[in-house]
């Protein structure tokens, strides 16, 4: 008797055999040709009811996929799939839960879906298989004043000028690249394996302050020893234990770097690492322009030693800082996973800053390798020399602005879809209005008078530049002076602060001319001893104190200064003015009256 095996049922190899192309010629040739459905399904390879399902209109033609109909058409999923990422281009993305309810909004829109039933995450994961070029990321953080492709164009046309005149090009060991870096003992927890049902928690060491890492490389690959700011008063050696080979430190208040600070770092860490230069081979430093970057005794110094300072624009670090874009980002990774592992190694030993520079330290040495520092030059475009490294799409956020201006409808970039579906019309409208409106309550960042606008994308040793340095100090020094709130008298400042009334005997301190200042009476205090001079007195009520005696309480009053005599009034009590702000220009009753 003969046995027959058991064979498993398995669907049919059609599924693969054929794509929308075969169904199409298999739909003309019904449709258009005549054919019966078998003749044409067998002809091409198609299921017979597959294709029976698109000649009786039951099934789009253009849907190739078994199961449940879509619930947009293909051209409408592809208009929102170039709306999700048009959005995300320029710096306003869509969350998962607001691609959903954007999805929801969408379908109930084109009347295929009512508000009682949104959409769900599982639609949108569909929808993520259907569009591999779509995904889920965590965006970085980008300020509203973004890089502009202008300020990109100019630092490398300034950048090549330089590289170019000082015979830089061929000298990779003679580019170096300096960034901060803040550490904190209070760290990110990485991932961890944990049961599936118990929340995972994991042990940090508290709230910290915070230590400075300056850090620094050449084109070449090699690295210069780490430069710690720790917080304290004073430099303990304990703080450098465990350092490696070259590394140092200092401490500051805040633990932050300051123009000091890194003034030390570069007459007496980095130039001990430069390689050996004089006026026809000078030595390229870039760097990022902080303030406390930017020094005149800095930079005299740096001319003097044949260093050229050359700062990046503002707002382009992420873009053109060559350890800003492949060196402290796996340097934090790095560095959070270590902190992590110290303290379960340590028997949970909580992490302070005296562990800061023997940790840091070894991270800072097996992250900033010669093969990602070779690669963070390469991708900033300055070694080798690549003025197109930045894309369009990287500054995508900066070119939507100068477009909203030239047409409403422009700033999503969405390409018009020419098709006769009135629905597709009104899904091009949806989405075009939603990402308008978007964009359209965006406020452009106002431009700020700073000084890395002055030194952006420039040599700040050059003359030239020195000169506009010069004189953005003094615009800025001079611009103070129009509001600046002094204490006017130490007893009177110390009363205001602590609401205490005390008697306070003796000279004080005489006020600075500033274009403001405040003072507080109080009508108890003892001031027979005080000496007023006459300069301090209002030029309208001839007074130090206004003439308003109907309150029995600490009065606070304002002065201003006139932009013409340089006197002072009384703000509020002897002229209508109340407020001065910073940059407002005003003048006193009587030289108001002479103008006129």
């Amino acid at each position: 008797m003969e046995i027959r095996q058991k064979t498993d049922t398995k669907r049919g190899p059609y599924r693969s055999c054929y794509d929308q192309a075969d169904l199409k010629l298999a739909y003309d040739a019904v449709m258009i040709n005549h054919i019966s459905v078998q003749r044409a399904a067998t002809t091409y390879g198609v299921p017979v009811t597959t294709l029976k399902d698109r000649v009786h209109g039951n099934i789009p033609i253009d849907n190739v996929q078994s199961g449940r109909t879509q619930l947009f058409s293909k051209d409408q999923e592809t208009m929102l799939a170039q709306h999700l990422n048009s959005m995300a281009e320029v710096g306003y993305g869509y969350s998962r839960t607001e691609a959903i309810n954007l999805a929801s909004d969408y379908a109930v829109h084109l009347g295929i879906r009512d508000k009682d039933h949104p959409l769900t995450l599982r639609w949108l994961y569909k929808f993520l298989k259907r569009f591999p070029e779509l995904s889920v990321k965590k965006p970085r953080s980008l300020e509203s004043a973004r890089a502009s492709r202008g300020a990109i164009s100019n630092y490398f046309t300034e950048l090549n000028k330089i590289l170019s005149e000082n015979d830089l090009l061929s000298r990779p060991e003679a580019i170096f690249n300096v960034d901060e870096k803040g550490l904190s003992v209070d760290h990110k927890p990485p991932k961890i394996i944990t049961g599936a049902v118990y929340k995972a928690k994991a042990i940090t060491s508290g709230r910290s302050q915070t230590v400075t890492l300056i850090g620094g490389a050449n084109a070449m690959g090699n690295q210069v020893p780490p430069f710690f700011v720790f917080p304290g008063k004073r430099m303990l050696p304990e703080l450098l234990q465990g350092a490696s080979t070259g590394a140092t430190g200092v401490v500051s208040e805040t633990g932050w770097s300051n123009t000091d600070i890194f003034s030390q770092y570069m007459k007496e860490h980095l130039v001990k690492y430069l390689p050996p230069h004089n006026a026809k081979s000078p030595v390229l430093v870039l760097y990022d322009g902080h303030k406390s970057h930017i020094s005149l005794p800095l930079i005299q110094w740096a001319k003097e030693n044949h260093i050229i300072l050359f700062v990046l624009p503002p707002h382009c670090s992420h873009l053109l800082q060559p350890l800003d874009i492949s060196c402290f980002g796996p340097f934090e990774v790095s560095w959070n996973s270590t902190c992590h592992g110290y303290m379960r190694e340590s028997g949970g030993r909580v992490i302070n800053r005296y562990d800061v520079c023997r940790l840091a330290c070894k991270v800072y040495s097996y992250t900033l390798t010669p093969s990602n520092v070779q690669a963070a030059f390469k991708k900033s475009g300055v070694y080798p020399l690549n003025p197109d490294v930045v894309s369009d799409l990287d500054i995508a956020p900066s070119l939507s602005f100068p477009a909203a201006k030239e047409s409403d409808n422009s700033k999503n970039k969405q390409p018009e879809t020419k098709v006769e579906n009135t629905n597709t019309d009104e899904a091009n409208t949806f989405l075009k209005n939603r990402g308008g409106n978007i964009l359209e309550n965006v406020k452009v960042a106002k431009a700020r008078n700073t000084l890395s606008k002055v030194v952006g994308g420039k040599a700040i040793t050059n003359e030239d530049v020195i000169t506009k340095i010069q004189n953005h100090i003094h615009s800025q020094s001079t611009s103070m002076k129009r509001k600046f709130i002094p204490p006017f008298k130490d007893h009177q400042t110390h009363q205001k602060e602590t609401s205490t009334i005390k008697k306070t005997k003796g000279k004080q301190p005489q006020a600075q001319h500033e274009k403001v200042k405040t003072i507080t009476h109080d009508k108890t205090m003892d001031s027979d001893d005080d000496i007023e001079s006459e300069d301090e007195k209002c030029c309208v009520c001839g007074k130090f104190y206004p003439d308003k005696s109907d309150y029995d309480h600490i009065k606070i009053v304002q002065w201003g200064q006139c932009d013409t005599c340089n006197k002072w009034v009384h703000l509020k009590f002897c002229t209508r003015v109340k407020v001065l702000r910073r940059g407002d220009s005003f003048l006193c009753p009587t030289c108001c009256k002479a103008e006129e």
